[in-house]
């Protein structure tokens, strides 16, 4: 009679979870003299803290929004037109510290406009 060997299942590999890409902390705003709890709340409200993030294809006229405030295209100028720099999270926040006029005027965020960055103050 042959003996067959018998095989056993090899341990089952176990991989850890991914750790989530940590988003930026929308910290660049304590770099400005304005309610920073106003200026954080709209940042994580818009991008969630992700610097990198855009809504290209998503405004009804053709502008794209970028970084953690998400400043539109139209403000190309702010950046000598490289919209690229908008996904720094300094220039962003410092192009927001303009637009707001120093935090004085939050009405070019929809953000603020519907109230969502109420729920990160």
């Amino acid at each position: 009679m042959a003996v067959v060997p018998t095989t056993t299942d090899p341990a089952p590999v176990i991989t850890p979870p991914a750790i989530p890409a940590k988003p930026q902390d929308c910290s660049a705003v304590n770099a400005y003299d304005w309610d920073t709890r106003t200026a954080y709340a709209i940042c994580m409200a818009e991008s969630g803290g992700v610097a990198s993030k855009d809504n290209a294809g998503l405004n009804r006229d053709g502008s794209t929004d970028y970084g953690l405030m998400q400043i539109n295209s139209i403000h190309a100028d702010m950046v000598d037109g490289n919209l690229e720099r908008l996904r720094d999270p300094q220039v962003n926040i410092k192009v927001a510290y303009s637009i707001s006029r120093a935090g004085t005027d939050w009405t070019a965020w929809s953000a603020y406009n519907n109230g969502k960055y109420k729920q990160f103050l």
